[in-house]
């Protein structure tokens, strides 16, 4: 391809070499500027919600699942247990903690204002990850009190560094 008057426009066939890397391709004359298109197959991921207890379809092709298992406590404790999934699935395991309905609401409201629960909250999760053996976790905190989003970006920082360094 090449852009000429304010639009791509196709010049000839490419042949593809060296695993894509290299492009073939005869020209009457050089073009002043050359773009090679590759289609690709894209790769998608399917991420499930599994409901507390739930069960996974044994059709289910998923590479992300995430029971709905916890929630936080206001003193920043994570209460909860695991639901019982396929042992050896293909899939990154990431347990939803819930803080969206009214009473989890509140409760999340009062760890990010107290940097002491928000630092409790954040060694309860990880530990919760590392002890689990999940692959990571998917926070629901959608009712967060708006005067909080700053308290609420240092909590996710200070969650995300720690399961970094926890690998």
């Amino acid at each position: 391809y090449m852009f000429f008057e304010g639009r791509w426009q196709r010049l000839a066939e490419a042949k593809l070499q060296g695993g894509g890397k290299i492009a073939e391709a005869d020209f009457s004359s050089v073009p002043r500027n050359l773009a090679v298109l590759r289609v690709v197959a894209q790769t998608y991921q399917v991420a499930a919600s599994l409901p507390r207890d739930g069960t996974l379809h044994t059709d289910a092709r998923v590479d992300i699942l995430s029971p709905r298992d916890y929630s936080p406590a206001g003193d920043g404790s994570v209460q909860g247990s695991a639901t019982k999934v396929p042992a050896g699935g293909k899939f990154l395991l990431m347990p939803t903690i819930i803080g969206s309905s009214q009473d989890t609401a509140s409760a999340v409201d009062d760890i990010l204002k107290d940097s002491q629960r928000r630092a409790k909250h954040v060694e309860a999760i990880a530990s919760l990850v590392q002890t689990g053996g999940f692959d990571g976790v998917d926070i629901e905190y959608s009712a967060v009190n708006a005067d909080l989003n700053s308290q609420f970006t240092d909590f996710i920082k200070g969650l995300a560094d720690s399961l970094h360094r926890g690998g």
